[in-house]
């Protein structure tokens, strides 16, 4: 990045404070520069006079400036003071036009200035042997992420300019629509696609259960249908091996046991129908991060070179398995606000991403002591954050695994039971232990005769 001369913020500076004056008006500065932005101290001086009289809805003159700025009278000693100085600035403006263009000039000068301090600041801690390499790595990733974010803020937007871009992402929305196409991510079961809309970008989805219920195979079957469309997927594994994932998508693929395929008691058959699934999954963009005890500044990195380097500019889908294995990187929490920040973390990541992130997580063992173990939001361990942050919510349940005598024998229920955007229900799935698959159900016709796969959860 090329250094910009000093003379160009200041002289940005001084343009756009003389227009304010002769405007009488904020338009166009205010929202996109703020007073600690101004290098020379009489400008920040005069910028805050001015934004102090737009917020009290007083009119902006240069008497009204003037009698704000007695206590900084000092700094104007050397023009004659404060009134002086404000007919210079206003003699000096040579155009009304483009003040948006010297803002964004003392905006990025401002940045620069910013970022040479947190880089000064952060070569200081890289020095200090007292930090651990997991601190100084934790302030790298800040940083950065802190300068990358201020230079690309787009700041408060008006309306007008936000709608020049809306129509047209309406239309694309319709076209999909009208050829039979999701806006996101479509997660391989048009019924579940029916109730949440797909996977969209910016989406946190949080996939619930008991152990025993199938949410690892749930969470890779989605990724599996993903792949097959086209999407870049990364998977943080914090419980299982690469391997051992790997053992799952096979198993899924090639409809074969899963324990035969862990066993190594595999027949003739199945090997032609294994090495074709090795084969097709060898093709897929899907990429595994096996490393366990990630902590949450160490899966947004992960994610955000992946998104750069694999999945630039395509569609793509994070899964973490699961929440309660990923760790903070703050020091004497309790259990609740290091959930609450991994929570908020991760709906933050896929928001800057722009993709969905898929997050699994267990319930309390309070599901087991009531009679209708179906899963509620209460069953979340510690809820409240998680329920706050996801877009949506849903729970496997899996009724034969406390009555294996019920007619929903290899059923899973896929229950939304949060839906920031449409109402909550329920789904219901195939299951195939042996081989940790799903599939869809045939068509379900109501007494009408409607097919319909969305059926209502509290039913």
């Amino acid at each position: 990045m090329s250094g910009m001369p000093t003379a160009v913020p200041l002289e940005s500076e001084r343009t756009i404070l003389g227009a304010m004056l002769l405007r009488g008006s904020t338009v166009d500065v205010l929202g996109l520069v703020e007073a600690p932005d101004f290098i020379a101290a009489p400008h920040r001086a005069v910028f805050e006079a001015i934004a102090e009289l737009d917020r009290t809805s007083q009119p902006i003159d240069p008497l009204a400036v003037s009698s704000l700025l007695v206590p900084d009278a000092h700094l104007f000693e050397a023009v004659g003071g404060p009134m002086e100085y404000l007919a210079q600035l206003q003699t000096d403006v040579m155009t009304l036009e483009n003040i948006g263009y010297h803002a964004r000039q003392v905006r990025t000068g401002a940045l620069r200035r910013r970022s040479a301090a947190a880089i000064r600041e952060l070569h200081t801690k890289l020095l200090d042997a007292s930090n651990s390499d997991e601190d100084v790595l934790a302030e790298i990733e800040r940083v950065l992420l802190d300068i990358t974010r201020q230079a690309t803020s787009e700041g408060p937007q008006p309306i007008r300019q936000i709608l020049r871009d809306y129509l047209p992402l309406l239309e694309q929305r319709y076209e999909h629509q009208k050829a039979g196409n999701l806006i996101g991510v479509s997660t391989g079961f048009a019924s579940l696609d029916n109730a949440i809309g797909g996977l969209c970008d910016g989406g946190m989805y949080v996939v619930a259960g008991r152990p025993a219920m199938g949410k690892t195979g749930f969470g890779i079957t989605i990724v599996d249908k993903a792949a097959a469309q086209g999407v870049s997927s990364l998977v943080f594994s914090l419980e299982m091996s690469a391997v051992s994932l790997i053992d799952r998508f096979v198993s899924a693929r090639s409809r074969v046991d899963s324990m035969r395929i862990q066993d190594g008691k595999l027949a003739t058959v199945d090997w032609k129908r294994i090495t074709l699934a090795v084969s097709e999954l060898a093709d897929t963009s899907i990429v595994i991060d096996e490393r366990g005890g990630l902590s949450i500044a160490q899966i947004r990195s992960a994610a955000r070179q992946w998104r750069a380097r694999v999945a630039k500019d395509k569609p793509a889908l994070i899964l973490v398995d699961y929440l309660s294995l990923v760790t903070s990187t703050e020091r004497h929490q309790s259990r609740e606000q290091v959930v609450a920040e991994i929570s908020r973390s991760t709906k933050a990541l896929a928001k800057e991403l722009r993709c969905p992130v898929i997050v699994l997580a267990q319930l309390n063992r309070g599901v087991e002591s009531r009679e209708n173990k179906r899963p509620m939001l209460s069953d979340l361990r510690e809820s409240g954050a998680i329920e706050q942050d996801a877009d949506v919510v849903m729970f496997l349940y899996r009724a034969e695994y406390y009555d294996p005598e019920t007619v929903d024998k290899g059923i899973v229920e896929v229950i939304v039971a949060k839906q920031r955007s449409g109402p909550t229900g329920m789904v219901k799935l195939k299951f195939i232990a042996d081989q940790v698959r799903f599939e869809e159900l045939p068509p379900v016709r109501d007494t009408v005769g409607h097919v319909t796969h969305w059926n209502d959860a509290r039913s």
